[in-house]
């Protein structure tokens, strides 16, 4: 179903007849007759699009400009556009300024040019899911690698406890914070990695709203250890007119920013 072509003609015996064309060189197709059969059949998955000029002409353009706007990061649709003959038509500009990935066909086509197009549109189509299924391995593996590395944690965490428990000495006390702070740092890295995971992966929907820097950093103050250098010191300044930004809140309800020390 992700490999067909779909054919949206003018004309339903246009339609037939490209896809007799195509199904004859071993290419599945799908004739769609209006603009929401397209899109339909484009939420369900295609290698490339056949339209003809005409379909998208004027405001018919539109469904299909957002539905190529809204495609994942992966996504590049080749649509081929059969056009009329002879000088450049309006239509077929705003299909190159407007559609992506688009591909010019002066009527009257050749056969041999009708299939070679489609099938250079299918391969590139290939590339692009050969990113996706890069993107998704990718992912497992973050998830993956986010859980091997948080077993670790928790006993490190129980043994520095024990140590200090055992041994109450300045000098042991003093390495053992030095390493339960890096184990708390370890944390939040595995854990932003894990949400990083399931966001990806579409099992947190993040909503996102505007707000002011001076109303979302409030409730971070200085979450990681505050400097230690004896003249460090930390101040901040607000316009007089807060401009608002966008701001996603995660999970455990924070949020970060970049922190200059003077």
């Amino acid at each position: 179903m992700e490999r067909r072509i779909l054919i949206y003609p003018a004309v339903a015996q246009d339609g037939l007849l490209a896809s007799k064309v195509l199904t004859s060189v071993g290419l599945e197709t799908l004739v769609c007759n209006g603009s929401e059969a397209v899109l339909a059949a484009l939420a369900e998955g295609a290698g490339a699009l056949l339209v003809v000029e005409e379909v998208i002409a004027g405001a018919a353009i539109q469904p299909l400009k957002r539905f190529v706007e809204a495609q994942a990061a992966w996504s590049d649709l080749p649509i081929m556009v059969l056009t009329k003959r002879g000088a450049d038509s309006l239509e077929a500009q705003r299909a190159v300024e407007h559609l992506g990935n688009v591909t010019l066909l002066e009527r009257p086509v050749r056969t041999i040019a009708l299939i070679s197009a489609a099938h250079s549109a299918l391969r590139a189509r290939e590339r692009q899911y050969q990113v996706r299924l890069a993107d998704q391995r990718k992912d497992e593996f973050l998830a993956t690698l986010a859980h091997e590395l948080r077993n670790p944690l928790a006993p490190i965490r129980t043994s520095i406890s024990i140590i200090r428990r055992l041994e109450p000495v300045a000098e042991v006390q003093k390495l053992t914070e030095i390493v339960d702070r890096q184990v708390v740092h370890l944390t939040r890295l595995v854990d932003d990695l894990l949400d990083v995971a399931r966001i990806t992966t579409g099992k947190v929907a993040l909503n996102s709203t505007h707000t002011t820097l001076s109303a979302s950093s409030s409730p971070m103050r200085w979450r990681s250890p505050r400097p230690r250098c004896r003249r460090s010191s930390t101040s901040s300044r607000w316009p007089s007119r807060p401009k608002t930004t966008p701001w996603t809140p995660t999970t455990r309800g924070s949020c970060r920013a970049w922190r200059t020390c003077w």
